[in-house]
């Protein structure tokens, strides 16, 4: 388990919760992935090459779901209260 702010992230099962409610936080399994590796960084920028290493190789970065899965996580964790800010190709959980 991974505790951020207002997220529990259960690396086992591979489901995020709201920690308060303890709510799931529906994700596919690309969103998923690239929470937890945004997670993992601890606040530190991830730039979109880490990440399609990360999540499986170019072939996401290729045909833009990295980019449409980085926009709707962005979406679900605002309603958590974390923002994931984008700097260029850089994003990070703060």
């Amino acid at each position: 388990m991974i505790i951020r702010g207002n997220l529990t992230l259960d690396t086992t099962n591979h489901k995020a919760y709201y920690a308060s409610t303890h709510s799931a936080i529906s994700l596919s399994r690309l969103e998923y992935s690239l929470l937890e590796a945004l997670v993992k960084a601890d606040g530190q920028f991830v730039n979109t090459s880490e990440l399609v290493k990360l999540i499986g190789g170019p072939f996401f970065e290729q045909q833009g779901l990295l980019k449409n899965a980085l926009y709707t996580l962005d979406k679900k964790l605002t309603r958590a209260g974390l923002i994931m800010t984008q700097r260029g190709s850089n994003y990070r959980i703060r």
